[in-house]
């Protein structure tokens, strides 16, 4: 913030009486928020010391200054603004114009250095340290989105914005601070937090006569059986056929008895096809009777 001192204008003595019987007054209008000025304090007249005060936005007098002198005014520059003359002044003429000397105009800051750090955004590429440069951003691993580039502006960086947490989805795992697919035969809820510690997936068991087949666990074929427990992110596995005993046949890959008269011998695979009890045939002197 820079203020300077004021400077008082010779007035010509054939208008001395002119000041004190009537007080000038100075038309100072609005310069504008637009000229980063924090503070204007203009003084009526030479011999004035209650200056009129002019902030951004205020309503200044509208009378129209009616002597031929110029006044001095007194400049502060709003935060991040600096004026490149520290003696630097401005005058309002009788007309009610501003007339500006070289250097009164506030000029805003540079930026000093590269961005700060902040979490979840890595700063890229940058077009330089001065005001309205301007850096890339995107965002660190662990999180996601898309986030606009920073600028320099009254001496400070923008904050980035744009990046979140990434967070899994469902078979998904965190790895290294990325969301990774499960492996194959397993599964894992969504909700895993990247920006956090690794997490692992769960190895999915087959049911009782369920294989693995690709680390898929898949219904044992009709005719065959398994244990519960196979893990589907190993190697292929297989179910036992189930073999027929003594006077049993095949029907519809299920161990059927054979129907009374009849016998088979042991070891028909349900997994196949159908297979064929033999009536039993009665020898010389024998009848049949309840099918024996």
């Amino acid at each position: 913030m820079n203020r300077l001192s004021i400077r008082f204008i010779t007035i010509p003595i054939i208008l001395a009486a002119a000041f004190l019987a009537a007080p000038a007054h100075a038309y100072c209008p609005s310069i504008g928020a637009s000229s980063h000025y924090s503070n204007l304090d203009c003084y009526l007249d030479a011999s004035s010391f209650d200056p009129i005060t002019y902030t951004s936005g205020a309503s200044m007098p509208s009378d129209v200054y009616l002597e031929g002198e110029s006044y001095c005014i007194n400049l502060m520059c709003e935060p991040g603004y600096v004026l490149p003359d520290p003696v630097a002044m401005i005058s309002c003429d009788d007309m009610g114009n501003w007339g500006f000397s070289a250097g009164s105009t506030c000029v805003e800051l540079d930026c000093t250095g590269a961005p700060p750090p902040a979490t979840g955004y890595e700063i890229d590429t940058c077009s330089g340290t001065t005001a309205g440069s301007t850096c890339m951003v995107s965002c660190t691993v662990g999180y996601s989105g898309s986030p606009n580039p920073i600028a320099c502006h009254a001496g400070q960086w923008g904050a980035p914005a744009g990046c979140t947490p990434a967070i899994c989805e469902e078979n998904e795992y965190v790895l290294n601070h990325i969301c990774t697919a499960c492996p194959a035969g397993s599964a894992n809820e969504s909700g895993d937090d990247a920006t956090g510690a690794d997490t692992a997936c769960i190895a999915t068991l087959c049911g009782e006569n369920e294989y693995v087949l690709n680390h898929v666990c898949t219904a044992c074929p009709a005719g065959s059986t398994n244990e519960s427990g196979d893990d589907a992110t190993g190697a292929d596995t297989a179910c036992i056929a189930t073999l027929c005993g003594e006077n049993e046949y095949v029907l519809n890959h299920i161990c059927t008895a054979c129907p009374a008269g009849s016998t088979n011998e042991s070891g028909d695979d349900a997994t196949g096809a159908d297979t064929a009890c033999i009536a039993t045939l009665c020898g010389e002197n024998e009848y049949v009777l309840n099918h024996i």
